[in-house]
């Protein structure tokens, strides 16, 4: 289902400020620089398993889940590290763009899934809150790159 696209720079800003609001505020600075000199060129078999080991790799969302809890998590996940960036104030004008585009996104995509699926309104918010008081800063951050991830997926096709 196609709701809305995102243009080709804005899931590295959604990813970015994502993993922004996972670290604690004391180590939203900046980080150090990259050595080049000493980067090293990885096989297959070791890019395959950081893969599965990366963040937000989707193995957050469950492919079990039916799409109205992933959209569910996708949600939750949004307005947890949203409310966090918000609160640092880490957010640019186009980072804040892109956070709004996204936004959209999920809650479309949900209101979607819940009409298709039966749900009223107080299930969708009962459901959110449960699954909002689930998840800790970290986990709403690698479940909301993985839902970042299918969308950016999703508008390819």
């Amino acid at each position: 289902m196609r709701l809305l696209s995102l243009s080709s720079g804005t899931l590295p800003i959604l990813l970015a400020a994502a993993l922004a609001g996972c670290a604690p505020a004391s180590e939203q600075k900046g980080g150090g620089a990259f050595d080049a000199a000493n980067a090293r060129t990885y096989g297959a078999d070791e890019r395959r398993i950081a893969a599965r080991l990366s963040l937000g790799n989707g193995s957050e969302l469950n492919s079990d889940d039916s799409p109205y809890t992933q959209a569910v998590m996708c949600r939750a996940a949004f307005d947890s590290v949203a409310e966090r960036l918000q609160q640092t104030g880490a957010l640019g004008a186009d980072q804040v763009r892109a956070m709004e585009t996204a936004k959209g996104l999920f809650e479309s995509r949900l209101a979607s899934l819940a009409r298709a699926a039966g749900k009223s309104e107080q299930t969708v918010a009962s459901d959110l809150r449960e699954r909002a008081a689930q998840s800790d800063a970290a986990a709403s951050a690698r479940v909301l790159v993985g839902c970042l991830r299918r969308l950016e997926e999703d508008a390819r096709r």
